[in-house]
């Protein structure tokens, strides 16, 4: 009986031990846009220590029971091993005793203008290539993390609905905020965009980006518990939507206020990206023919319901695809990626270092570019080709393609547990569309919540025969 009861508290140990771990990751992912979506050093760097604290708590349970990885290495390892690849690669930019043929040809100019040796690097700010990789290194963890906790039916149904959850409260604060007429942003004032909802975000496209993931997620939610409680036999669609109001009220009240929020934001990017999502989950919901009836009911309801909150409220949003001036604008941007590119052909296999963007950008700008400072190319994948160089570049894209490759998969050959393959797709689409335009996926807050919802998605993509240990509960 003592042995049995030792026993007995080691096993609670063990699982109480990784759901601290599971629930601290939870936590900090929905906290993560709390303090102007974490884009700010001192937010940054503690979410990067909370990530850091959760990979060690996960790191002891599995010390103390090796089941705990759940995902076999053969399943994940083209990505890790590819990442690892991509993080070394980052890493020998910022040392100085790479080859100096390497060496971006500035620092020895620099040294002959200065009359003293510099030691040089591939990178022309190292420093600003380690703060970085510390963003990028939490964004992997993060995934790392979700990718084997994921593993949990369970804790895979949490993660989603945190995402929800967190993405509806922050769109409340945001309406909230915009119908008490104030100009404030948390406890500060507003510094930009004045006529758009933020909410505790800066930037009106990140907080659309954010919000956009959400409502993707709670329209996947609402369409699986509508298919999970249907009738037998035909419904029409009156009855679909009865049933919406009856068993999901909450989630298509969190919809309602998602897609609220994504519209007062005044986002193009944001709006349109949104298409590409709702293609992803429109195909996974009818492609089944146990659910196709009442998933297209739920769609043809939400993109009625969508598009007649883009006729009430939307008419600033399209208005704005007509504005032409200014970095923000389309003829902006075309220009900035103009000045992107020359800087790719300037140094197509080293790169100017990780996270230098800003700092290089004059360098080989265009002399059409008139206006001021520019931090960001409005195009992840044109900012990442720029600082980490073309093999870099096309490694991390094969790495992403990989995991949507794999979780789009998912979606099709799964069927009790098609919904989170099917959401990570979707988001996919949602952020690599808006990633064209906008510089998305370097906010960490966004970062972090796509890399959760990425996780898991990839985690359930396998089918149970597959996984080995068994899932745990």
């Amino acid at each position: 009986m003592t042995i049995a009861a030792s026993g007995a508290r080691q096993e609670v140990g063990k699982a109480s031990l990784a759901a601290i771990a599971f629930w601290g990751l939870i936590i900090i992912v929905a906290l993560a846009p709390f303090p102007l979506g974490s884009n700010r050093p001192g937010p940054w760097s503690a979410l990067a220590i909370g990530v850091g604290l959760v990979l060690v708590g996960w790191a002891a349970a599995v010390l103390r029971d090796p089941r705990r990885v759940s995902l076999p290495w053969t399943l994940h390892w083209p990505a890790t091993a590819g990442f690892a690849l991509v993080l070394a690669w980052l890493y020998l930019q910022t040392v100085p005793w790479t080859p100096a043929a390497w060496h971006n040809p500035l620092w020895r100019e620099t040294a002959s203008v200065l009359g003293q040796p510099l030691g040089g690097a591939i990178s022309l700010s190292p420093s600003d290539g380690v703060t970085a990789m510390m963003r990028l290194i939490t964004y992997g963890a993060v995934f790392w993390l979700a990718m084997n906790f994921g593993i949990s039916r369970r804790r895979a149904a949490i993660a989603l609905w945190s995402v929800v959850v967190a993405g509806t409260i922050y769109a409340a604060y945001g309406i909230a905020v915009e119908f008490a007429g104030n100009q404030t942003i948390l406890w500060y004032q507003k510094w930009a965009y004045f006529d758009s909802m933020t909410a505790t975000f800066v930037n009106r496209n990140n907080f659309a980006s954010y919000t956009g993931m959400a409502l993707l997620i709670a329209v996947a939610l609402l369409s699986q518990k509508l298919r999970d409680t249907r009738q037998e036999g035909e419904e029409s669609l009156a009855e679909t939507l009865d049933r919406i109001v009856r068993t999901g009220g909450l989630l298509f009240v969190a919809i309602l206020l998602l897609a609220s929020a994504v519209l007062l934001s005044h986002s193009r990017g944001g709006l349109f990206a949104l298409v590409p999502g709702i293609a992803v989950l429109a195909y996974g919901s009818t492609r089944r023919a146990d659910g196709a009836r009442t998933g297209r009911h739920v769609l043809f309801g939400i993109v009625l319901v969508l598009l007649c909150l883009v006729a009430i409220g939307g008419s600033a949003t399209l208005g704005r695809l007509e504005i032409a001036d200014g970095p923000l604008s389309i003829d902006g941007r075309i220009l900035i990626f103009d000045s992107a590119i020359r800087g790719i052909r300037a140094a197509p296999l080293t790169g100017y270092g990780y996270g230098t963007f800003e700092s290089v950008f004059d360098l080989w700008r265009s002399d059409f570019v008139s206006f001021g400072r520019i931090d960001k190319a409005h195009n992840t994948y044109l900012e990442f080709a720029v600082e980490a160089g073309i093999p870099a570049f096309l490694c991390m894209l094969a790495i992403l393609a990989w995991i949507a490759a794999k979780c789009f998969g998912g979606m099709i050959s799964r069927r009790r547990d098609a919904i989170y393959p099917m959401v990570a797709t979707a988001v996919t689409a949602q952020q690599g569309t808006h990633a064209l335009v906008d510089f998305n996926l370097q906010i960490p807050a966004i970062a972090a919540a796509y890399c959760l919802v990425l996780g898991v998605g990839f985690a359930q993509c396998w089918r149970t025969r597959e996984v080995d240990p068994l899932r745990p509960g």
